[in-house]
């Protein structure tokens, strides 16, 4: 692999200054995503935007779901953030467990300020690999053999943009 990256998802309360709901929280990497890239309402990019521990960039239905505006605090756990952006277009949105809720992209330093990752918390941890590689349904089989651990996923890039899916309440 060229590169690689470990990611935290979970779900979590959010908490405005009239409404509360749940949301999934997606950790961000600047590195990511290793395909596409997502576009914000302010004109930048990720890659290309830094997300400090009190920031999070949010998913346009959040906005009206809970009647935020960027530069809004929002409370998750154990402290307080400010809605830095909102993702406009997002080229790698897949269908994933975040889908029952509103995605929040937070920094791990931001998880860990929250306070959320404790004894009895859910959480799912992802390795993401960029590679030169084209991996064709073949060699995907040939590394989910290799890997033998039912636990485990393999999702080629291409079989994630099939999955795209997005619920607006």
């Amino acid at each position: 692999a060229n590169s690689y990256t470990d990611r935290v998802n979970l779900f979590s309360m959010m908490k405005g200054s009239s409404k509360s709901r749940l949301v999934y929280l997606s950790s961000f990497d600047e590195k990511l995503p290793y395909y596409g890239k997502k576009i914000l309402q302010s004109g930048q990019t990720i890659p290309g935007i830094e997300l400090k521990k009190n920031e999070v960039i949010v998913y346009p239905e959040l906005l009206i779901q809970m009647d935020l505006k960027i530069g809004d605090y929002v409370r998750i756990g154990a402290s307080e953030f400010t809605i830095k952006d909102v993702v406009t277009e997002d080229e790698g949105q897949v269908f994933e467990m975040g889908t029952v809720a509103p995605k929040v992209i937070i920094s791990k330093a931001g998880i860990s300020q929250a306070e959320l990752l404790k004894k009895g918390s859910t959480r799912y941890y992802r390795t993401l690999y960029q590679t030169d590689i084209n991996i064709d349904e073949d060699l995907k089989n040939k590394l989910v053999t290799f890997i033998d651990d039912n636990a485990l996923r393999v999702v080629r890039p291409v079989e994630s943009s099939n999955q795209m899916g997005r619920i607006v309440n």
